[in-house]
């Protein structure tokens, strides 16, 4: 039987070791050169450090997933597999119904900007999530990470308040360049 909870605290762990170690590194290795690269390395990352939990747990990572309620495609989104529903659709051999079988756990907004102001698309996926998200009746239990990377100063890293809820998380993965120091700085909360 799954354990939401813990399952989710376990990719929340996760999560936050990916962005300070494996996105910290591939960027520095010049390998995310726009949201579409570091789509596919955190889609990497969380596939090489999920492995147990696909394998036990019937966790999936898909990307660009549509949430009908939502009316609005997630950039990743990690989900349980019921492998009671879909046993149902084998036996009715409904595989086109096989989305409907995915429980949701994690749903991730990623930017990647180097221009000033870039701040304003970061905002725009917190408030897709608040707008969105949150009210999506599919969504009952699900943590929300926006992940950010801007190649430019900001005025500030972080721009979401800490947000937990009773069914959820919200946590922000933010990476800007430093003019003062020259470097990048990486944070979340």
């Amino acid at each position: 039987m799954l354990d939401s909870k813990a399952l989710r605290n376990r990719i929340r762990e996760i999560v936050k070791h990916i962005w300070m170690n494996e996105i910290r590194q591939d960027y520095d290795n010049s390998l995310l050169i726009g949201e579409d690269t570091f789509k596919n390395a955190l889609y990497y990352h969380l596939r090489k450090y999920l492995k147990y939990e696909f394998e036990v747990e019937n966790i999936r990572v898909y990307t660009e997933y549509y949430i009908r309620d939502a009316k609005a495609k997630a950039d990743l989104f990690i989900g349980y597999l019921n492998p009671e529903t879909i046993k149902g659709f084998e036996e009715t051999r409904e595989w086109y119904n096989i989305k409907e079988a995915v429980e949701p756990l994690a749903i991730f907004e990623l930017k990647y900007k180097n221009y000033f102001k870039a701040h304003k698309d970061f905002i725009s996926d917190f408030i897709k999530v608040k707008e969105k998200y949150e009210k999506s009746d599919e969504l009952p239990k699900c943590d929300y990470y926006i992940a950010h990377i801007s190649e430019c100063n900001l005025e500030k890293l972080l721009f979401v308040d800490k947000a937990h809820k009773k069914n959820f998380f919200i946590t922000e993965l933010a990476a800007m360049w430093d003019n003062k120091n020259e470097e990048m700085i990486w944070d979340f909360h």
